[in-house]
């Protein structure tokens, strides 16, 4: 009897759902919240120096580690603009994790000013190049020469992704 090929089970993390073949789904967030608050509200989250300006950074996985890791929780009365930035935050990680399950989420959090092209660059060096698209929460669209002009450095360096 001619021998039979074996069977080989490869086995992997990702649960039920199967892993992202690629890294497609891993994408960035930049908020600028205008002084709506402090340095107190994100504890958990990795402060880099970018300039004059502190950046506070953080890897999502899925949406509930913005609660439990990050302590970032919606607030049902906002009492101050502090929790009004918290719900800022929380309904766009919502919605990133509703629309992308299985996707990660580099998020950055500037406490005032509008954000420039070098804390683009600062986020994606942050994540290892490996963020394929960035959404920018800000509060005016004066700066979108300098997002274009940090793409094009950051295409150059190998490290490409869409503003």
């Amino acid at each position: 009897m001619a021998g039979l090929n074996d069977i080989i089970f490869q086995k992997q993390t990702g649960g039920m759902g199967r892993p992202a073949a690629n890294e497609d789904p891993i994408s960035g967030l930049m908020m600028s919240l205008n002084g709506k608050a402090t340095s107190a509200v994100f504890p958990a989250f990795d402060p880099v120096t970018a300039g004059d300006v502190t950046l506070y950074l953080a890897k999502v996985s899925y949406y509930e580690q913005l609660q439990g890791t990050f302590g970032i929780t919606p607030v049902a009365d906002p009492a101050g603009s502090a929790d009004y930035a918290k719900n800022a935050i929380d309904y766009h990680v919502k919605e990133f994790f509703r629309l992308s399950p299985s996707g990660t989420l580099y998020l950055a959090v500037k406490l005032t000013g509008e954000v420039t092209g070098d804390e683009v660059k600062v986020l994606q060096n942050y994540a290892g190049g490996a963020i394929r698209q960035a959404g920018i929460f800000t509060g005016g669209v004066t700066k979108l020469a300098d997002y274009q002009t940090a793409a094009t450095a950051l295409e150059a360096a190998h490290k490409p992704l869409s503003i």
